[in-house]
């Protein structure tokens, strides 16, 4: 992630993002091999003080909250839209 971000921006920063809206900043952090949807949560939750909801796809399998099919996107998607924002963060 960090030499894609050095060539694509010329510094290992990400406050760029704070001018992106939340969909975009979400684009933006997955577009990187191995950034998953927990780990833009926490990006959005402790670096830029956005609601958001990071989840663990195997507990959330574990206590029966999503099939065991469900990958780490569909969990995140079927889970976020549940959790009302004044739940998160």
């Amino acid at each position: 992630m960090l030499s894609c971000l050095f060539e694509k921006r010329g510094e290992l920063c990400l406050e760029y993002l704070r001018d992106l809206s939340v969909d975009e900043i979400k684009m933006e952090l997955s577009r990187f091999k191995g950034i998953g949807p927990k780990t833009v949560a926490c990006v959005l939750m402790f670096n830029l003080q956005q609601d958001d909801f990071p989840i663990d796809t195997h507990i959330a399998k574990a206590i029966g909250w999503v099939p065991i099919e469900a990958n780490t996107k569909r969990t995140y998607l079927h889970l976020t839209t549940r959790i009302p924002n004044f739940e998160k963060m």
